[in-house]
């Protein structure tokens, strides 16, 4: 994290304007932020950046969803709503159900109502109980994909007019962007899985 040092901003950051947030004053050392897992401070983690917006409210805050994310949001029940308001998710089981006996699904209370990325990496009952309520709106209100209609990009020879799409893992070649992005904005429920927020081998910086 940081705080605003001055109002010029750095070669790196005049690439992006006017896109760019004013340029920070670093308060951690780089050794600090070595890794990017939470590790077992999942709650301090969620906490740090639960209060970013009311800490720097002069910046804006996006949080994307990651699989993990996602697996996390179904199994404490958090997972977004289907138009018909039902909270049973077994049709979501079948494209997976060979692998559950070798998985180890999460059989305990409430697996019946779970979405089936919750029941493949869940865990214990006691974990579901202990998240609360804040933490579970923040898990909900996580994006699968956030756009800006205009980044500016200075070359050496010009400036270029971008659109910048961004989600957890990427997308990819074989399919139709705005096909894509209606899923994404929509958080579509009804989905077994969501590639663009999986971890996969050709996304560059995925940790």
């Amino acid at each position: 994290m940081g705080e605003k040092n001055s109002d010029t901003p750095s070669p790196a950051q005049s690439a992006l304007l006017p896109w760019a947030p004013p340029p920070l004053k670093p308060r951690l050392s780089s050794s600090s932020v070595t890794t990017a897992s939470v590790g077992p401070t999942r709650a301090r983690s969620s906490n740090f950046l639960i209060k970013l917006p009311s800490k720097y409210p002069r910046q804006r805050h996006v949080f994307l969803c990651g699989n993990h994310d996602l697996a996390f949001l179904c199994f404490v029940g958090t997972f977004p709503a289907r138009p018909d308001r039902s909270t049973r998710w077994s049709d979501t089981w079948e494209l997976y159900a060979q692998n559950e006996e070798r998985e180890g699904w999460h059989k305990g209370e409430g697996y019946n109502e779970m979405h089936v990325q919750g029941r493949r990496w869940g865990g214990s009952v006691d974990l579901m109980k202990a998240v609360t309520d804040e933490h579970k709106k923040f898990l909900h209100d996580l994006v699968w994909v956030h756009e800006e209609d205009i980044v500016a990009i200075h070359t050496e020879n010009d400036r270029i007019e971008c659109w910048l799409i961004a989600m957890h893992a990427g997308l990819e070649k074989t399919k139709k962007v705005e096909e894509r992005l209606q899923v994404l904005r929509s958080k579509d429920p009804s989905l077994h899985t969501v590639k663009e927020l999986r971890g996969r081998m050709n996304i560059i910086g995925y940790s």
